[in-house]
């Protein structure tokens, strides 16, 4: 292999945050992301299978959208909504295996949780709920002749529970237990 890739992420973001009534805190943000590949192959077609030179672009808008409500008390509830993306990796587009072109994948992130602090706030506990759903999620294929090939899933779904529960009996010890 003797190849070139230069590679230009632009990235870009604005927010706005506002309290319209006190226990309330509204978060809604835009970002523009675009990644540039620009691969140049240094080996002669007589010396490999990959691809000589190829440009590639991968761009989105998202939006995302935040919810935070002080119950009171050391307590409250939040609510998430966002979308990301990722685009293929340079060795999924240049690889001499790889004959099906790929998209960026696109994900739309739904989350709702809540956390409480308690006994003088040597304990902290946060619970969530998410729900992410990925469009054209890159993954490997394995094809009849069983060799494999990177291919765009239709739709992939992943859902679940994170939790967090915090202890610090002291200042100078905290025990921490997390989970999916």
């Amino acid at each position: 292999d003797q190849y070139r890739i230069k590679l230009f992420n632009t990235a870009a973001y604005t927010q706005y945050e506002m309290k319209p009534v006190e226990p309330l805190h509204i978060v809604m943000g835009l970002r523009y992301d675009r990644v540039h590949y620009d691969f140049e192959n240094r080996l002669s077609p007589a010396q490999t299978k990959y691809k000589q030179q190829e440009t590639n672009n991968f761009n989105i808008v998202a939006p995302k959208l935040g919810l935070t409500y002080d119950l009171g008390g050391n307590t409250g509830l939040y609510a998430n909504y966002s979308v990301g993306f990722q685009p293929p990796e340079t060795t999924d587009l240049y690889s001499s295996r790889q004959l099906v072109p790929l998209k960026q994948a696109t994900f739309y992130n739904y989350e709702l949780g809540g956390w409480l602090s308690a006994f003088d706030k040597k304990l902290y506990a946060e619970v969530s709920l998410y729900d992410l759903e990925g469009r054209n999620e890159i993954i490997t294929q394995l094809q009849p002749d069983n060799t494999t090939q990177n291919e765009n899933a239709g739709a992939t779904r992943h859902r679940g529970i994170e939790y967090s529960i915090t202890y610090a009996p002291v200042h100078e010890l905290t025990f921490r237990f997390s989970g999916t």
